[in-house]
């Protein structure tokens, strides 16, 4: 019976050491829930810029897409108006 009283304070001395590395243990957590939530900011901030710099980047490519349509088209105009003059000229010497 004279050991109950020294168990329990015991006991009680362990409990209160766990609660002390529960409290540490939940503020690490915490810190931690913190720094996951900037993380998850800033990573949805680049993804954001990423998508926007994509999309720009897909314009530019289709504008210029259209630019070296364009040039062929009138590439080919050309090549056509030099083989009529050509023909001409080859015309005209005979």
């Amino acid at each position: 019976m004279e050991d109950v009283p020294k168990q329990l304070k015991l006991t009680l001395c362990k409990l209160d050491g766990l609660e002390s590395k529960l409290e540490t243990v939940i503020e690490t957590v915490n810190n931690l829930k913190t720094a996951v939530k900037k993380l998850v900011n800033k990573v949805q901030g680049v993804a954001k810029k990423l998508r926007d710099d994509i999309c720009a980047m897909d314009e530019g490519v289709s504008f210029l897409n259209n630019e070296v349509q364009e040039l062929k088209n009138k590439e080919r105009v050309h090549l056509e108006r030099i083989k009529g003059l050509e023909d001409q000229v080859m015309y005209q010497e005979l």
